[in-house]
């Protein structure tokens, strides 16, 4: 028997479940068999923390296919709307098309270059995964968008899109608070940051 199941273990007592042929009962809500979650509202501001950054090549065929991306996991963070919720944003990592990376690493306080004069070119050092990992930004929601996925009644996935990425100081200062660094301290205790 695994010793997840101890009579003594908080997860034995839902619901008097204590072996490994009982049955769990679980309390379930009306969201958690929805295959749909509420949408958040364009518009709505959000704290993100950097969960996970993945260096990965695009895939789609076309001109840009093998070109190198960050896939970006950013995870709610602080109470309230899309609490824990995670959002993938893919930021391309060449000229031409960085201006997704250039504000998610501008909002998350590195350094980054001014625009060159016409004709030259200038370098930019994209900073590594560890660097990134447990930063915190703010975005918004700029707009939802029709998925190329379906639910099981073939109806299509509605996502919402972030936009407006900006730093911490920005995202309090729209919201009206006066730069409250208790949200930062809820990413260091776990709840809701990079390892839980």
């Amino acid at each position: 028997m695994s010793d997840f199941m101890n009579t003594d273990d908080e997860l034995a007592n839902i619901n008097g479940a204590a072996g490994e042929d009982d049955d769990l009962v679980l309390d379930l809500s009306e969201d958690d068999l929805s295959t749909r979650r509420k949408l958040l509202p364009i518009g709505t501001l959000l704290r993100l923390s950097v969960y996970d950054v993945e260096l990965t090549p695009v895939k789609k065929e076309g001109p840009n296919k093998g070109k190198p991306m960050y896939k970006f996991t950013f995870k709610v963070l602080g109470e309230g709307e899309g609490k824990g919720r995670q959002f993938d944003v893919y930021a391309p990592l060449w000229s031409g098309a960085f201006f997704t990376a250039f504000k998610i690493f501008r909002a998350l306080g590195f350094e980054t270059p001014k625009p060159p004069a016409a004709g030259e070119r200038t370098q930019f050092k994209v900073p590594g995964k560890t660097k990134l990992l447990g930063r915190v930004l703010g975005a918004k929601v700029s707009k939802h968008e029709q998925s190329d996925r379906t639910d099981d009644d073939g109806n299509p996935f509605i996502n919402e899109r972030l936009g407006a990425y900006m730093s911490t100081e920005k995202l309090d200062e729209l919201i009206g608070k006066q730069g409250d660094s208790s949200s930062l301290d809820e990413f260091a205790s776990g709840d809701g940051g990079l390892f839980s």
